[in-house]
Formats: C-alpha cells, sequence, structure tokens
C-alpha cells in the first residue's frame, strides 16, 4: 500500500524557505526549537517510511487474497494445532460446546476491508514511544448471529480468525516473526505482532505491525446499547451449565462489554481523531510531545494509566471548549493542557459526544471519559494513583516551564517509580489467596475480568488504604511487578497465567507529621468514634490527650518513626484483606550508617552553651562579636559525631600533665573528633601589622580566653599556639580558632609589595577561603540543614557511600554537603525528599544527569535568583569554562563556582564517582520498588593496579560505640587531654603518602639544605600551638631512590639490602638528646617495634597539626631556637631530611577514609604523570622507555615504607 510523502508518512514535503519562514524561525524561544530537534529525532526517516509502508502493503495483500481451506466447529483447534498454533485464549471445551450461536463452525472467508489506523497514518508516530504500524482487519459479518456478543461467543469467533491470520501470514512471510498480543485490560481480544528480523538500515528503529480485528456496525449483534456498563453479558446458566439465577439477577459486566464495544468503535474514533488533530500544525506537534512526556513518566506504559488515543480525544475536547486553539503558540498549548489536567478534578465525567448519557459509566467508573460514539469510556483503567502522578507531572511541568532547563528536565529526564518516593513497601499476595477469591464473593469480577486478580484487589485496597493514611501519605503509587500493559507470547505457546503470586509495590509520597507514633480519632462515645474503632478493631483504644479530651487513638509504635506507614498497612491487610505479615518496608537505609540523632542533640546544647559562655565571658581584652560553627557535627551530616558524655579510654602516658601518649606497644585507642568554631573578635586597631605578630597575639588571646571560661564557667581549657580546646560533656571537645581579617590585607600588601598595588596570592586566598568563605557556607548549610529534617542523615549516607568506594579524601567536606542541598533545594520529582533514602537516590541521580562539562550546579540558598541571573551566570560560566574546574557549583556567595572544587575532584575522578552512581542507579531502578542500601556500600576493588591490605592493628578505631572489653573513664578526662582531631581527612603524613600530589603545608628545605641523609625518611615536626610547649617529630621512612644515590647513602648509614637499619638510623637522631632534654624511654627510636609502630601510626592514619597526635614529644619549654640547625625557625619545623615528592606523583590513591583497611592505586596516565624535582623523587625514571615510572620499584618503595602496616600487596 503506498502512500503520499507529507503528514500521513510522517515526512515533510521539502520546499524553499521564504524570508519570512527564516525570521518565523528565527524569532522561535529556545524551547521550541529543541522541541523541533527532539521531534525530528524521533520522527522516522524517509528511507524507513518507504521501506514499511511497503512491507505493510504486502501483509495487507497477504490478508486480502489469503487462503485457508477446510471447515470447522469452534470446539475443535486441532486444525490450527496442526499448523504449529496454540488457540490463544483459555475458555473451557465445555463452555464452547454451551455456545449457541446461528454460526457455530469456522470457515476462513476474506475480511470485509484492511486499512492502515492510528498514529502511522497520522504522521503522528514516534520512535521512542510507538514504533508501530497498526492494520485493523475487520472480521466479515456472515460469521456472528444476532446474540454473538453473549457468552464470549464474539471472542472465541475473533481468535479462530486470528488464528487463521496467523498461519496465512507466516506462511507467506519471510524474514519475519509473528505472535499473539493482548492488552491487559482485555486478554481475550487477541491481536498478532509481526517483526522483521532484518532492519531496513543500519541502527534504525523498525517499526512493528500490529494486526487488530474489528467488527463492522452492521454486523448482527453491533447494537452498542447492549454493550453499556450497566448490561449484562455473561449468563450465569451458562457459566455454571443449569439455571441459578434469573437473567435480571445477573451482576453487570462491564469489563467484558467493553471488550466488544472497543472493537465496534475503534474505526470511528481513528478517524475522528485523525480529522481533527490533522487541522492544525501546532495540535499535531503538541499531541506528538504529550506522548514523550507521559511516556517518560511512565504513563503509557502501565495498566491502569492513559493511552495515545485519550491523549489525542483530550486534545479534541479542549480544542471544542477553546483552551487550545491552532492560532496558539506551541508553549501555550502545552501550558494551558497542564494546567486544566491540575485543575481538573475528573469528578465530573467528559464526552466527545455531547447527547451521549454518562449515567451508567459512572456507576461503574471512578472516571469518564466517553468517545464519539458515546459506548466506550477512555478513561476506564484509569485509576486513583494514576491520575495523581499525571497531575503531579503536569503541575511540575509547568513550574518548570520557564526555566533554562525546562526542555531537559520535562521531555528528557526520566523519573522511574524508583526514584520519586520517600518510602516504598512491597505487598505479597499468594496463590492460596487468590484461590479463595475465585471461590468467594468475587467469582462475577473475576469472569468479568478475565481473572485480573490485580485489578480485582486494587479496586477494594484503594479506598481502604487511602482512608488508613489520610493523615500521613497524601498520595502513594502502586505498581504490580508481573503485569505489564500488553503481553505478547508466540503463537505455539500458552497465554501467561495470570494466578500467580502477586507482588505490589507502593511508593508512598510522606507529608510533615507521617512519623507521629498516635493516630488520633474522634471523640469516644459518639457515632464517629465508633466508626473509627470498627475500621481500626482492637487496636483502637481511649486516650486523654492534653486538651483533657478523650478521644479513640491507636499507638503504632514508641520508637522506630520510619516504619510507621508500613505499619498501618499490615495492620489493614490484616484486619480487611486477611493478608497478615504480607507487606514488607523496601526503602532499608541501614541504621549502621547512620549517627545516633540524640548525639546531636548534645553537641548542639554544648555548642550553645559555649557559645553563650563566649558572649558573656567577662574580663576579655576584645570580647566575642562572632561565633561560627564550622564542624559537620554542628550540622547533624558527620556520621561519627562525638559521643556525647562518654569519655574515651585515656592511654598511658608519662609524666606529662597536658597531654596523652599512646602506649607504642600497646594496640592504638580510640580518638575523639574534634568540633571546629572559629570566632571573631571586637574590632580593635591595635592587632599587629605581620603575620608572625597576629599569630602571636592569637596565642595570647587562647590563654586569656581559655584562664577566663576555667575561671568564670569551671570548663577545662587546653590553649595550643592555633587554637583553643575546650571540653563540653566529658567528652565533647571544641576547637576554637580566632579568625582575624586584617591578615588577609597584610598578606595582599606583601605580595603586591612591588607594584604598589594589593593584589591577591595563593597565602591570601587560603586564609580567606577558610576564614571567610567557608563559614558563610557553613552558614548557609546550617540553615539547610534546619529546614529540612532528613538533609543530615543524607548527607551521612553520602559520605559514607562516597568514603566506601574509596573517593571521599578527592572532595572538600563541603562540596559533598553542597550537592545534596541542591537536591533538596531544587527537587527533581515533585517534592523536597522527606527520608534519607529519597535523598540518597536523587544525589546519585544529580551526579549522572546532570551535564557537568556544559553546565554549572546552582545552588541558592537565599532563593533570590531570576531566570536573568541564572542565564546571566551560564553565560560567564561558558566563557570561563577553559579555566574552570570539572566540577563548578554556584552559590550566592561563588558567582565564579570554583572557590571550593580548585583542584578537587579532578577529572579522573569525577569520571569514576559518576560511573559508580550510574552503577548503583541502575540497581535501584532494577528492583522498581525501592532497594536495601546495604548492597551499594562496598566497593569492587578488582580495578585498581595495585591494592594494598593494612594490617588492622595500625588502623585507630573511631569513638563510635561503647567498648565492651575496656572500662570507660567515667570521670572524664581529667587533666589530661586525650588524643584529638586524629582525623585521616586533615592529616598531613596522608597529603605526603596518599594525597594527590600538591605541595604540603609543611615546609620544604632548599635542595642545598638538603644531605645525602635526605634520602632516608620523611620527618615531620608539628607545632604544640604554644610557645612554651616543643614540638612533636614523627618519621616516615622513604626508600628505594635512585639506584646511585642509595649506593652513596648505604656506605654511610648502612643500608643492607635496600632496608633502613633503625639502630643506625638513631645516630642520626641524636639532636633529640643533645641540648634537648627529650624523653628517649618513652619512645626509642632505635628499637625496631617502635618504628612499626611509628610508621603503622602516620603513614595511614596521619598527623594532625596540633599537639595532641604527638609521636615524640620534647620536655616542656624546649623552644626551636635550642635545638642546632636541623629545624627551620620559622612556620613548620621540618628535620633536614626534607619532605619530596611521593608515589602520588605517579598513582592516585582511594581508601575508605572511615575504614581504611584497605588501599587502592591508580597508575596516572603518562600525560598528566607530574615532573616534580625528579632528583629526590619517591620514585625511579626508566630511560628510553614509553612509560616513565618504574612501577616495581614504587611497590618496593611502598613496601619498605610499610614495614609494620602492610599485611598485603597484590598486583592487578
Amino acid at each position: 500500500m503506498k502512500r503520499k510523502a507529507g503528514k500521513k508518512s510522517g515526512v515533510a514535503k521539502k520546499k524553499q524557505k521564504t524570508t519570512t519562514d527564516v525570521i518565523a524561525e528565527f524569532n522561535k524561544s529556545p524551547f521550541v526549537l529543541q522541541c523541533d530537534d527532539l521531534l525530528a529525532e524521533n520522527s522516522f526517516s524517509a528511507k524507513t517510511v518507504d521501506e514499511t509502508d511497503q512491507f505493510v502493503s504486502s501483509i495487507v495483500k497477504i490478508i486480502k487474497n489469503g487462503k485457508l481451506s477446510g471447515k470447522f466447529p469452534l470446539v475443535d483447534t486441532k486444525w490450527m494445532e496442526s499448523a504449529g498454533v496454540v488457540f490463544p485464549i483459555k475458555i473451557g471445551q465445555k463452555l464452547i460446546e454451551r455456545m449457541k450461536s446461528p454460526v457455530l463452525d469456522f470457515e476462513f472467508k476474506k475480511p470485509g476491508n484492511v486499512e492502515v489506523i492510528g498514529d502511522w497514518k497520522l504522521g503522528a508516530a514516534l520512535k521512542s514511544v510507538d514504533p508501530e504500524v497498526v492494520v485493523d482487519v475487520e472480521i466479515p459479518n456472515e460469521y456472528f448471529g444476532q446474540r454473538d456478543h453473549l457468552n464470549f461467543i464474539y471472542h472465541v469467533k475473533r481468535a479462530h480468525y486470528a488464528c487463521a491470520c496467523a498461519i496465512i501470514l507466516r506462511k507467506s512471510l519471510k524474514n519475519a516473526n509473528v505472535s499473539f498480543t493482548a492488552e491487559a485490560d482485555k486478554p481475550r481480544n487477541v491481536d498478532l505482532v509481526i517483526e522483521r528480523t532484518v532492519n531496513v538500515e543500519d541502527n534504525a528503529v523498525t517499526p512493528r505491525i500490529r494486526i487488530t480485528f474489528s467488527v463492522s456496525t452492521e454486523a448482527p449483534f453491533a447494537a452498542l446499547s447492549r454493550l453499556l456498563p450497566s448490561k449484562n453479558c455473561l449468563r450465569s446458566n451458562f457459566i455454571d451449565g443449569k439455571t441459578s439465577k434469573n437473567e435480571g439477577e445477573d451482576k453487570p459486566t462491564p469489563s467484558y462489554n467493553k471488550s466488544i464495544a472497543s472493537d465496534i468503535c475503534r474505526r470511528t474514533l481513528s478517524s475522528k481523531l485523525a480529522e481533527s488533530l490533522s487541522k492544525s500544525d501546532t495540535i499535531m506537534k503538541a499531541y506528538k510531545l504529550l506522548k514523550l512526556w507521559s511516556a517518560r513518566s511512565g504513563l503509557l506504559k502501565r495498566p491502569d494509566g492513559i493511552t495515545a488515543e485519550c491523549l489525542a480525544a483530550l486534545l479534541v475536547l479542549l480544542d471544542r471548549k477553546q483552551i487550545i486553539s491552532d492560532r496558539m503558540e506551541l508553549t501555550t498549548v502545552l501550558s494551558n493542557v497542564w494546567k486544566w489536567l491540575t485543575e481538573t478534578t475528573f469528578s465530573e465525567p467528559l464526552s466527545l459526544n455531547e447527547e451521549a448519557d454518562a449515567s451508567p459509566f459512572q456507576e461503574v467508573y471512578s472516571y469518564v471519559f466517553l468517545d464519539f460514539d458515546g459506548y466506550t469510556n477512555l478513561t476506564s483503567n484509569l485509576s486513583g494513583p494514576a491520575l495523581g502522578r499525571m497531575q503531579r507531572e503536569a503541575a511540575r511541568a509547568i513550574k518548570l516551564l520557564s526555566s533554562l532547563d525546562s526542555f531537559h528536565h520535562i521531555f528528557i529526564t526520566e523519573l522511574s517509580f524508583a526514584l520519586l518516593y520517600d518510602q516504598y513497601a512491597t505487598i505479597t499476595i499468594p496463590v492460596p489467596y487468590l484461590a479463595q477469591l475465585k471461590s468467594g464473593k468475587f467469582t462475577d469480577d473475576l469472569l468479568d475480568n478475565c481473572d485480573n486478580w490485580l485489578k480485582i484487589f486494587i479496586a477494594q485496597f484503594l479506598p481502604t488504604i487511602n482512608k488508613a493514611w489520610e493523615d500521613r501519605i497524601p498520595y502513594f503509587d502502586l505498581m504490580e511487578h508481573s503485569s505489564s500493559f500488553r503481553r505478547e507470547w508466540a503463537l505455539n505457546a500458552l497465554q501467561t497465567d495470570r494466578r500467580v503470586p502477586l507482588k505490589i509495590s507502593l511508593g508512598m509520597e510522606l507529608q510533615n507529621g507521617w512519623d507521629n507514633p498516635i493516630t488520633r480519632g474522634p471523640v469516644a462515645n459518639t457515632p464517629e468514634g465508633a466508626e473509627f474503632r470498627k475500621f481500626w478493631g482492637e487496636r483502637s483504644e481511649l486516650r486523654k490527650f492534653a486538651d483533657n479530651t478523650i478521644c479513640e487513638a491507636i499507638v503504632w509504635a514508641e520508637n522506630g518513626a520510619a516504619v510507621i506507614p508500613v505499619v498501618v498497612l499490615r495492620h489493614v491487610l490484616e484486619r480487611h484483606f486477611d493478608l497478615a505479615e504480607s507487606a514488607v518496608l523496601n526503602s532499608v537505609v541501614p541504621e549502621k550508617l547512620l549517627a545516633n540523632p540524640k548525639h546531636f542533640e548534645v553537641v548542639n546544647k554544648a555548642y550553645d552553651q559555649l557559645s553563650k559562655h563566649l558572649r558573656n565571658a567577662k574580663d576579655l581584652p576584645l570580647g566575642v562579636s562572632n561565633i561560627n560553627p564550622i564542624s559537620a557535627a554542628l550540622r547533624r551530616t558527620d556520621p561519627y559525631p562525638p559521643l556525647p558524655k562518654l569519655a574515651p579510654t585515656v592511654p598511658e602516658t608519662d609524666d606529662s600533665s597536658s597531654f596523652a601518649l599512646p602506649h607504642i606497644l600497646k594496640e592504638l585507642c580510640p580518638l575523639v573528633p574534634t568540633i571546629d568554631v572559629k570566632i571573631t573578635l571586637e574590632k580593635s586597631g591595635r592587632w599587629a601589622d605581620e603575620i608572625d605578630a597576629i599569630a602571636k597575639l592569637k596565642t595570647a588571646f587562647y590563654i586569656e580566653i581559655g584562664r577566663c571560661l576555667e575561671n568564670q564557667f569551671h570548663l577545662k581549657c587546653y590553649p595550643q599556639r592555633s587554637c583553643l580546646y575546650v571540653i563540653m560533656e566529658k567528652s565533647i571537645v571544641f576547637a576554637l580558632e580566632i579568625v582575624c581579617p586584617k591578615e588577609v590585607t597584610i598578606l595582599k600588601k606583601i605580595a603586591g609589595k612591588k607594584d604598589g598595588i594589593p593584589k591577591d596570592c595563593p597565602a591570601s586566598r587560603q586564609i580567606e577561603k577558610e576564614d571567610v568563605y567557608r563559614p558563610q557556607l557553613c552558614s548557609s548549610l546550617l540553615g539547610t540543614s534546619n529546614q529540612f529534617s532528613s538533609f543530615g542523615e543524607t548527607c551521612q549516607l553520602v559520605r559514607q557511600w562516597i568514603s566506601s568506594q574509596y573517593l571521599l579524601g578527592h572532595f572538600d567536606p563541603v562540596v559533598v554537603e553542597l550537592l545534596v542541598a541542591h537536591v533538596y533545594l531544587s527537587p527533581v520529582g515533585f517534592a523536597a525528599p522527606l527520608t534519607p533514602y529519597k535523598g540518597f537516590v536523587h544525589f546519585l541521580n544529580l551526579l549522572v544527569d546532570h551535564n557537568w562539562l556544559m553546565k554549572p550546579l546552582f545552588v541558592d540558598f537565599t532563593n533570590t535568583w531570576s531566570d536573568e541571573d541564572v542565564y546571566q551566570l551560564s553565560q560567564n560560566f561558558l566563557k570561563m569554562r577553559a579555566v574552570l574546574p570539572p566540577m563548578v557549583i554556584i552559590t550566592p556567595d561563588d558567582a565564579i563556582g570554583s572557590r571550593f572544587t580548585r583542584g578537587l575532584p579532578q577529572p579522573i575522578i569525577l569520571k569514576r564517582i559518576m560511573a559508580l552512581a550510574a552503577n548503583a542507579l541502575k540497581i535501584i531502578v532494577a528492583t522498581e520498588s525501592g532497594a536495601n542500601l546495604n548492597s551499594l556500600f562496598t566497593c569492587s576493588t578488582g580495578a585498581y593496579d595495585l591494592l594494598i591490605t593494612v594490617n588492622p592493628k595500625s588502623i585507630a578505631p573511631r569513638l563510635t560505640t561503647r567498648p565492651a572489653k575496656k572500662p570507660q573513664n567515667k570521670k572524664g578526662v581529667g587533666k589530661v587531654l586525650p588524643v584529638v582531631g586524629f582525623d585521616p581527612e586533615s592529616s598531613k603524613a596522608e597529603d605526603s603518602f596518599l594525597g594527590n600530589g600538591e605541595e604540603t603545608s609543611i615546609s620544604v628545605l632548599e635542595e642545598k639544605e638538603r644531605s645525602a641523609s635526605g634520602s632516608l625518611a620523611f620527618v615531620f615536626v608539628v607545632s604544640t600551638g604554644s610557645p612554651m610547649k616543643a614540638p612533636s617529630i614523627s618519621i616516615v621512612l622513604r626508600c628505594s631512590l635512585l639506584e646511585r644515590r642509595l649506593e652513596e647513602v648505604g656506605k654511610d648509614v648502612g643500608i643492607d639490602e635496600d632496608v633502613l637499619d633503625p639502630e643506625t638510623l638513631g645516630r642520626y637522631l641524636q639532636v633529640l638528646e643533645e641540648g634537648v632534654d627529650g624523653r628517649r624511654a618513652a619512645m626509642d627510636l632505635r628499637d625496631p617495634q617502635h618504628l612499626q609502630w611509628l610508621l603503622s601510626l602516620h603513614v595511614v592514619q596521619g598527623v594532625h597539626d596540633r599537639a595532641d597526635n604527638v609521636v615524640v614529644e620534647l620536655h616542656d619549654g624546649a623552644c626551636s631556637d635550642r635545638l642546632n640547625g636541623g629545624f627551620r625557625t620559622s612556620g613548620h619545623y621540618l628535620w633536614t631530611f626534607g619532605v619530596v615528592a611521593t608515589p602520588a606523583a605517579v598513582a592516585y590513591f582511594f581508601y575508605d577514609h572511615f575504614n581504611p583497611s584497605k588501599i587502592g592505586i591508580i597508575w596516572k596516565p603518562t600525560s598528566i604523570v607530574k615532573e616534580v624535582n625528579i632528583t629526590n623523587c619517591l620514585h625511579r625514571f626508566v630511560s628510553g622507555g614509553e612509560a616513565p615510572v618504574n612501577r616495581e620499584a614504587v611497590i618496593e618503595d611502598i613496601r619498605i615504607m610499610g614495614v609494620g602496616l602492610i599485611e598485603e600487596i597484590r598486583t592487578k
């Protein structure tokens, strides 16, 4: 069947563009242009259209000229089985024998008419929605009698004709497969599907051919008034084989009647819809776009959703009501349709036939939309949840229509069922329960619905659960796992049995108060109270409330509020449906991944008390004007906050009265994190004009503030050079740091001294970032955490997940919270998450869906940006893209968006985490009903080139639970400050051994100051923070450098087989004994066991730049000027061994920050290996080869450096 090119073929005729056309196209909005591009991408090519039309023409010709000899009784199916076709509908042979009709034999006759109908003929077929051609075959009228609409007679004859056509087509067609298909709501209306086995062109979408069967309105039984939903067409005497009821007592069979009426009205509906839509190009475009929009949200493919015919009929209806017209712009048509959907309740019937009587349909269906004939309800299958989903999608589309990314979010971003809701639960209905339905009160309903158990159960379930959840869940959606809009099966197979265990997934959108453990009912001893007790049963009880009223009430749980909706669901299923223990909560967030909320309450209470004390402190030289919380624990985003009122085990110490020193021969004790707080003092003009002088003034203020807090409020304070430790609640340690804005000004003046103009420098930018911008950002994040109850727990989950993937060290901590803040401030779905599960899933979706290369991420804390502001910021981003980092996050305080993402994450890390997020999201979506997140918090180590297993004894445990074996110090920390702030995330040795290759904050000696011993070890000297406290010294060995250098050094220090001799090394550490009253007994560096412990402590756990993380502590009062030339006197101290380039220059290091038991290493590509001080690199360079790094040498370096730390090194 050859068709003309044009609208009907989906290919527009080519014509010369006029000036008016060019101007009109230029004036189109970007949204309309994007819509045109989307439709062009989804349209079939001219070649595909021509080849498909030729193939369809051959099918029509085969059916019209087909021949099949023989005449067979309806009860006989052997003739088709001999041809390899199984009778496709399940109707017992006894029922067929009871059928009464003038025509009870089947003899194939040529169809009355065969033609293409639907969207393909209209030119509205789309690749991604409905790539099929519908060919309708009209069954000859002589097959039917006047009462063939009764008792399955029509369906049996229709199935015989379909089988005959299948046999004819299979014999005639080559390179094509023929199979049966049926829609979910009409399983006895069996159609055929023909699919070509050879594509019409490479990588092209090949339209399938679906052959439907209809009857003429002139057929003997085709009086549509007989098929109204109030009529009965399945007689009880036919089903039972005996007269058990009078004909008038039989229940109506609306679903059965609709299956016949739809066949009769199909051609009329298709032709009139095509006639109406083809009048306007704009409305035709809107129809195509609405199909794409509905398909993206899953409404076209769900059994209880809408159909393409329903969408087309809706546009025709709105055109009649002048809500849309062909004179409107495309965006106006779409917005008017979406607005109408959100404002219409569908409580009143809709009809394309103004004279039709809708009352018979209203008695049966929840929603009524009649076709042109007035006898078919186009929304007969539409459920309340599906309608609610469509209205929410429409409201969301209207909201997004004015945004810059409206097109992407409306038509491209797929919102699957598994991404939309706060909680998910699954109901399992066993087979024995379904068997009881058939023998119970639902027997007639099962017959009418063709044993569609799910449809019957949902019809009873929805009103019941709506009543139970009315004060907790404003909207929920459901999905049946094994159901689909249309099923297909082979010609020689049986149609799938519906009576299998049903699994129904519920997605719940929560509202405030959803976790209320009490359901308050009406006042007792009233009719309403009696109805409440009848609904809830024995679980209802009398309870007196705060307003002194006694009401019916239900107490669901004393704790565990997250499971209350599912507890309510289980009770409803057990009481009203006899389905005990059939509901399971799927959206499970493992408790071990979240901190106890009570711990945050105590931490914040302690912070409030400390803030009050600081503001009320008297006799301070300068009062405290501003207090900024920095630590994540104060925002409830830290998965490991300090434990309140639980003092850590204080390790054995020496005679120091200030600091605790872990015993070097025993296991590491749990270490306490600090709560960082930045404070600003009142303005004063007496601050010094030099950085060093300001640092000394800060130290003096720490001493004075600590004295005031101790004397006035009896707090334990420990002044340091760089901060002040204050202990609250026995074990909560606050680290106060003074912010002096003058430091930035001084550094800018120094940097611009040569030109006479102040300018930024790395030091000023770093101080400004930490002292100005980070407190601002933390304040905004704190506001977001207070605004959204689940924000903190979502951040905890996200931190745990990124850490479990070994990537947390590659992100600034606030960047992680910024990403989560975007999820809450700009929600993807219909509402911001109310549970950490939904927040976590949307975080994964953000990583995958956002185009980091071409778009910045906007986080609008103040909600003040206009569309023009967003557009201007986007344009600035595009202009600067070449110099911006891979991840750009724009906030009201950072218009560039690179303040906290500069350098981290690197491109390869961003690509890695996007791939991991896509894989995790794929697992969640595949479950279709929420997922247990336990399985996602693991990392496959197969991708790493090198895997290092760390000795568990070398990992300092986090103080997350009360240890069972060791008694706790219930009296608190006493006078000794425990080991605090010891965190791998902020360690300095981590920057050297596992860092990103950037320069560390520890000073590096000039090359001329290095001696041969500089080839042996890293030595860090960390200031104690007090001028009267000696520095702590830590040593990390570095080995196997250049072979020539090794040989030279080995002659002096006694290297034996590339392994350092600790005893010989000790001679180089005599400075600790000469001129300084050190305690060699506390840590004998010549003891190999002590060296192993030192390595295990610093290589993985790291060294914080505060005095509490000591390895070797010198005597109080020992100052830098008493040390011989081995130390620098400015800034941090450094032993003459020096800090040099590390393996991080040639490899990426990955590990779990919260459980660093394994370290994964991936070699960097040659193109990005940094040429850093080759003569002092930790790796050897290979001469004459493509790879610049001798990886075996680096592995040997790591092996030697990890003596006592590394259990195993595994290469790929």
